[in-house]
This record gives structure tokens, sequence and C-alpha cells, in this order.
């Protein structure tokens, strides 16, 4: 018995050292396959449910997509607090779709899904290039699905925080690779998807400028500008400039509504749950590593993680997906952190982070005996297509892509921001049109 037991062990512990070699050699082709499978069983639980498949949020971004694809301007045909660059791609998606809607979702799933793929390989690949150390790489990456709403999101279709993700380490990534053109471009991405990615373009800045090249600094403002001038040239073509000043820059300053900062940290251990251990360990990483003990390289990854983080839990966190900005710079601290600690420490943590995975993407972040399985929910059934008038209510909204429902007026989802701003602005919620710039003109939209 003692031998049998023996042999066991050994063979236990041969496989395990055969693991690690594996990960310390090729950590990102592990995290590859192990985020591509992650974000395709997402997917399928999303997608397997019969009848049309719920959307949440991502039935704004797509079928603005959709109807901008068919003529319609946006800012002024459709109101909309974000930048231009999320509703371009899914426009340029919907084109390739052949007008089929179903395909047209699939394909905005399969970008979003991709989008995330990357983000984990990038992440492990900033590891591994400050660290040279494939085992912190693989688990920094892995640490991205320590939020379990990471592996299952993409699969209701096209989201721009994974977008911002993706933009904003690709971005660092670039510069950091003497690719300062390039980097502009994906700085400027960043903040296409998400206007709060502003910290982007500074961290790239600070980066050409620490490499001692004016060269460089000046490609990377070239790239950036050649970058917004790609995505603002619709906006300018359509004479919808100044309405998008006032919708993607003038009320996220004065009408967002106001909220309870604690709430949002309570929100936190609900989001993160089994993930915590990891996600502080996290932001100890960026704290000791990116500003102490390896500033002059690691100082970005520190930046923009509490930028981000202060974003979340100061001003948006009202959903799990408003973490993944921060989720991805805590990541990298993650990494930091474990190649720089005790081995006893670093296995303690590793073994956490699988287990936040394992927990998460296998039995959607269900642990008993502290809770249940993530839901997939969605709004109410579809409304019927000949009584689909604004203001749309919660049915009607869910039908427009899926009937493809020409809307007659411009505030289609009037969420809590863009109704404080109609009734600041006196607007009016069947507005066929919105003006470019209400204030002070009480009669429009």
């Amino acid at each position: 018995m003692w031998a049998f037991r023996g042999r066991l062990d050994g063979r236990t512990h041969d496989l395990v050292e055969a693991v690690r070699s594996v990960v310390e050699d090729h950590p990102l082709a592990v995290l590859a396959l192990v985020a591509t499978v992650s974000q395709a069983l997402g997917a399928w639980r999303v997608l397997a449910r019969p009848g049309w498949p719920p959307t949440r949020d991502s039935r704004i971004f797509e079928f603005f997509g959709w109807r901008i694809a068919r003529g319609d301007r946006l800012y002024l045909d459709l109101w909309e607090v974000k930048p231009p660059l999320s509703f371009e791609v899914t426009a340029a998606l919907a084109w390739l779709s052949g007008g089929d809607v179903w395909i047209y979702h699939l394909l905005c799933v399969a970008v979003t899904g991709l989008a995330a793929v990357g983000s984990v390989v990038l992440v492990g690949a900033h590891v591994r290039d400050l660290t040279d150390d494939g085992v912190a790489a693989a688990a920094a990456g892995l640490a991205m699905y320590v939020v379990v709403a990471f592996h299952i999101r993409s699969g209701y279709g096209f989201k721009p925080k994974y977008f911002v993700v993706l933009a904003a380490l690709a971005a660092v990534w670039l510069v950091r690779r003497d690719r300062p053109f390039a980097g502009g471009l994906a700085a400027a991405a960043a903040v296409g998807f998400w206007q709060v990615a502003a910290v982007v373009p500074v961290l790239v800045l600070g980066l050409a400028a620490q490499r001692g090249s004016k060269k460089a600094v000046a490609w990377v403002l070239v790239g950036g500008a050649v970058g917004a001038g790609v995505m603002l040239a619709p906006i300018v073509y359509w004479g919808a400039t100044r309405a998008m000043l006032a919708q993607v820059v003038a009320v996220p300053l004065t009408a967002v509504p106001g909220g309870d900062v604690m709430v949002r940290f309570l929100k936190f251990p609900r989001y993160v749950s089994v993930g915590d251990v990891p996600f502080l360990a996290g932001i100890v990483g960026l704290a000791w590593v990116g500003l102490l003990r390896d500033r002059p390289r690691a100082w970005w990854a520190a930046v923009g993680g509490a930028w981000f983080l202060a974003v979340a839990l100061l001003f948006d966190l009202d959903l799990p997906p408003d973490l993944f900005p921060s989720l991805a710079f805590v990541a990298l601290g993650l990494g930091l952190l474990l190649a720089a600690v005790d081995v006893r420490i670093r296995r303690a943590i590793v073994a956490w982070t699988v287990f936040a995975l394992v927990v998460n993407v296998a039995f959607v972040g269900w642990l008993p005996p502290f809770g249940g399985p993530v839901g997939i929910t969605d709004s109410p059934d579809l409304a019927d297509r000949e009584a689909i008038d604004p203001p749309y209510n919660a049915s009607e909204r869910k039908a427009l892509l899926w009937y493809d429902v020409e809307p007659t007026s411009c505030h289609v989802f009037v969420a809590k921001t863009e109704a404080t701003w109609i009734e600041r602005t006196g607007g009016n919620r069947t507005a066929r049109t919105c003006q470019e710039w209400p204030v002070g003109n009480r009669s429009g939209g």
C-alpha cells in the first residue's frame, strides 16, 4: 500500500512538474487556449437558450450600428453619450452581415470574444516582458477571470469595455516596442471606445518621453491624431460635431446622475466573489512593485490601475463589466507581485487564482453554500412589432433590433443619464432629430 501511494505521489509530482514546465515555456499559448475555451463556453451558455438571445446593453451598440449601416446619423438621429468608435465597428459588422440580423449578432459576439482573448494574452505578454517569468505571466492572464462576468459577458454581444482593455494594453505594448505611431493609433482607439480611457494617451506619451526620444513622442501624437481623424470623419461629414460634443463631452460632465460611493464599494466583493484574494494581491503588486520596487519600468501599470479603479469605485460601478479596465491593470499587478514574492506565497496565490477561474468559468461563479450561479436575464418578451412607438418600453427596445424597426425618435434607449439631460434641457423623448446643442433652446430633443 505504501509503495502504491509512493508511486502515485511520484506520478502526481511528475504531472505537476510537466504542467509547470509547459506553462513556464509557453505561457501565452496556454493563455490563448484557456481564454478561447472560456469565452466560447460563455457564449454557448447564452446563445444555446431557445428564442432570441438576451443582449442586455449590447442591444444599444448593435441596434445603433445596424441603423448607421442603413443611413442614420449618430448623435443626430441617434442620441448617445458614448464616443463613436463602438458604433462604427458595429456598423461595419452590420455591413459584413449582408443584412442578416442573426449573423450580425453572432459577428458581434465573436469579435467581442476575440477582444477578450486578446486582452488576456496581452496581460500575460506584458508580465512576461517585465519579469521574464512564464508562470507569473500565465497567472496574470488567468486573473482576468477572477471576475465571473469576464468570460460570459461577451456572449451577450458587443461590449466596448473589452475593446478598451485590448486597445489600452496594445497601445502600451506598441510604444514599449518602439512603434509609437501604432501606439498612438491604439491609444486613440481606447478613447474612441470610452472617453474615460483618456488616461491611455497620457500613459503612452509618458512612456515615449521616458525613452528619451522627442521623435517617439511626436509619432505618438501623429498616430493619435490620425486615429482621431479617421474616427471623427463620419461625424464631420454628417454635420454632427456639435451634437457629439454635447452628448459625449457636456453630458458626462453635467448630467450624470449621482450615486452613493459606499454602495459601489459594497458591490465590489459581490462582483469579485471568490477572486477577491488575487484581485487584492494585484492591487498590492501595483503599489509595491509598480510604484516602489520597479517604478522605472512598471509605473504605467500602477497609474493605469489607480485611474480605472478610482473611476469604478467612485463614479462608475453599475455592473461587473465596469470593472474590466481596472481588472486588466490589477492582473498586471498580480503578475508583478508573483515574480517578486517568496515561493510559498507565490504558490498559494497561483492556486487561488486557478481556483477562482475554475469556479467562475466551469460553474459560473457558483460556490455552495455561499451563493448561486450568475443568472442570464434579459428584458421582457418581444413587443408586438406593429405597436412599437416612442417612448419605447423595455420590450420594444428588445424588439427594435430583432424586428429591424426604424426608430421614429432619436431617443431610443433612455437611460438615467439621457433622461436627466432631457429633463434639464427641456427636451422631448419623442423628438425625431436631436438638436445640436439643446441648452438654451427648449424646443428640441
